[in-house]
């Protein structure tokens, strides 16, 4: 069971490394005025080259690259995020200027400029993914007990049943 918990564990923390996007879309702070701009100078870039502070753009359907905060939104038709698949959360969220995102969550209605406010190791999903591997890897306290426990019953155990054996010869052999 505990081989089959730490493999499920492992594998959940695999799925929040497929959320992270591979490229996105950076544009140079004097084209962040408006998204129109933001789009028709926006160039594609590795997400391992975004550091904090980069002003990326944000079209429907994109992931989120890095963990960022909203600074333009489509103002006709409104931005929306669907953050399922790292919160659970089935519901989409209406997105403003100033709200945050979590790197890996999808924008499903409208686009939206942002800026990084935290990327590699130190995104909210590198932290779940950091603690998952760590809860993992480590057995909790009632477990380490139990498996000292466990090593004592065992010899327990086989000296009594010598023991019982022991008697029941002496036993029979008197009777």
């Amino acid at each position: 069971i505990e081989s089959a918990l730490r493999r499920s564990a492992l594998g959940a923390s695999r799925a929040l490394q497929l959320l992270q996007p591979v490229r996105c879309r950076r544009v140079a702070e004097s084209h962040a005025k408006s998204l129109e701009d933001a789009l028709a100078h926006a160039t594609t870039v590795a997400v391992a080259d975004v550091a904090v502070g980069d002003v990326m753009l944000v079209l429907r359907g994109d992931r989120v690259p890095v963990d960022s905060r909203i600074t333009r939104v489509d103002l006709s038709s409104g931005c929306a995020v669907d953050a399922s698949a790292v919160t659970g959360e089935s519901m989409t969220f209406a997105l403003s200027v100033g709200d945050t995102v979590s790197a890996g969550t999808t924008i499903s209605h409208g686009a939206a400029l942002v800026v990084a406010t935290a990327t590699g190791e130190d995104s909210h999903v590198k932290r779940v993914e950091r603690l998952v591997r760590e809860a993992a890897a480590r057995k909790p306290h009632i477990q380490r007990s139990a498996d000292r426990v466990a090593a004592w019953f065992a010899w327990y155990v086989l000296a009594s049943a010598c023991v019982t054996f022991g008697v029941w010869s002496m036993l029979l052999k008197t009777g």
